[in-house]
């Protein structure tokens, strides 16, 4: 089967890049790390259906959709020490793209380069521990492996033509497009398992060609008043301050010049080394309007 897990939010995507790269092809660990910001509320979600079992000490939310299906979510406001682990685990691999604004092809779109590096966001660096919490963080999940790549590039609303959005990040005098969201794709395995600090979350085991999905999302916990008024800056970003401080204060978040009315709760990276020295920057690009 196949396991395609989303993460969707406000996440941080650390990866640890042993050979000192800043744009890792196969990085030799990722973990997905979710600061504790006001507001949010970091989640596991999965369809019931496909989770033979779950842990004693957990008992998921029933969620039903639009459409009458059911969903099942766990909340882990109070923290939790994720692992998940499959049979036969691929190494991790990503592709960076070239230096472009936007997506010229859809497939472009799979590029990692569409999400924001802290560095582009205008933090320092976080120091994440081999293996333990991070600070200032309420979860790290641990992946074992896959084919990361970013999805879902924010696109103009209301508009016949496939127009993506550009963003200016004036920390850094760049502009380029936004993914909303990060997929790890891992697939011919068979037995799959999430753990919490060592005590079992879901588990499945199938032999089958099936996809089986899972998502990791650090949104929202409450629906606003405002949730469908026109955003044009990434404000949720500055909740990354506590991970890391803004390098020059106050936060500056990525704006566009039109509004969009798609509410935005977007991830970052970070890429890291064996020696624990943090590269959150890509080289210098000029603005492009």
């Amino acid at each position: 089967m196949k396991l395609i897990l989303t993460i969707s939010g406000l996440c941080l995507l650390a990866c640890k890049s042993d050979d000192g790269n800043p744009y890792p092809g196969e990085p030799s660990k990722v973990d997905v790390i979710i600061p504790d910001a006001p507001r949010h509320a970091p989640r596991i979600t999965y369809n019931p259906l496909d989770y033979w079992r779950f842990g004693r000490h957990y008992t998921p939310d029933i969620v039903p959709d639009v459409d009458g299906g059911r969903l099942a979510a766990i909340d882990f406001t109070n923290g939790g020490l994720l692992k998940l682990d499959v049979d036969n685990p691929p190494p991790f691999s990503m592709e960076w793209g070239s230096d472009k604004t936007v997506p010229q092809y859809a497939t472009e779109e799979k590029w990692m380069r569409w999400v924001p590096t802290l560095k582009e966001l205008g933090f320092g660096n976080v120091t994440v521990p081999p293996n333990g919490p991070v600070t200032g963080s309420t979860v790290r999940l641990t992946l074992p492996g896959g084919h990361i790549m970013s999805r879902n590039v924010v696109k103009e609303a209301n508009t016949q033509d496939i127009i993506y959005v550009k963003w200016k990040y004036p920390v850094v005098s760049i502009v380029k497009a936004l993914a909303n969201e990060i997929v790890c794709e891992i697939d011919n395995i068979v037995h799959v398992r999430l753990t919490d600090a060592g005590d079992e979350v879901l588990s499945m085991d199938m032999n089958s060609a099936r996809e089986v999905r899972l998502s990791i999302s650090n949104d929202l916990a409450k629906v606003p008043k405002e949730y469908l008024n026109e955003v044009d800056k990434l404000e949720h970003a500055v909740h990354f301050d506590v991970l890391t401080p803004v390098i020059n204060p106050p936060f500056d978040p990525p704006y566009k010049e039109q509004r969009t009315a798609r509410p935005i709760c977007n991830q970052a990276i970070y890429v890291y080394t064996g020696n624990e020295q943090l590269f959150s920057e890509r080289k210098k690009h000029t603005c492009h309007s």
